[in-house]
């Protein structure tokens, strides 16, 4: 919620002002727009509209999903055989396709996972309370930026803790 409201005053200053504050007389549409897609890649991953971004780090659905891609996933939606889910696992989010559904006497799914590029099925099972959603799109490469970002961070980070250690 704290993310949102931020998004929405941020937006709203910088919609209102142009260069060191100055109020703007004409609303700037390229401005506009690129603040939308800043809003729109910040909020997807919260979910808040229903559906939620996340970029694939594995290879293990290629090549229907290769790493860098971004999915777009349905929040709650219980997936059927055939279809791809994310789902957490240990930690993890994984998007693999569903190979098998068993249902129980009381009604609960267990759903048997595998990835496209993979042999064998998951050697677990996935229980429908770790269903995360369905996916419904793909952006293809656009999650190359968040992998090189978060690469960069890393890196960084590492230095950052070598120099505090010969420091000391």
């Amino acid at each position: 919620a704290w993310t949102l409201i931020y998004m929405v005053g941020l937006g709203v200053f910088l919609a209102l002002t142009g260069p060191r504050g100055k109020p703007l007389r004409s609303t700037n549409p390229r401005g506009l727009a690129m603040l939308a897609m800043l809003s729109i890649a910040i909020l997807a991953p919260t979910g808040i509209f229903g559906y939620r971004a996340s970029v694939v780090m594995s290879s293990s659905m290629e090549p229907a999903i290769n790493v860098g891609d971004i999915v777009i996933v349905k929040l709650g939606e219980q997936p059927e055989n055939g279809s791809i889910a994310e789902f957490s696992h240990e930690g993890m989010l994984i998007v693999h396709r569903i190979v098998g559904v068993k249902v129980s006497k009381e009604g609960a799914r267990t759903y048997i996972t595998k990835g496209d590029a993979v042999r064998e099925p998951d050697p677990f099972k996935t229980n429908e309370n770790m269903i995360v959603g369905t996916v419904k799109a793909r952006i293809p490469k656009l999650g190359w930026i968040n992998i090189a970002m978060r690469k960069a961070l890393t890196t960084l980070m590492k230095h950052m803790t070598m120099l505090n250690i010969s420091a000391a």
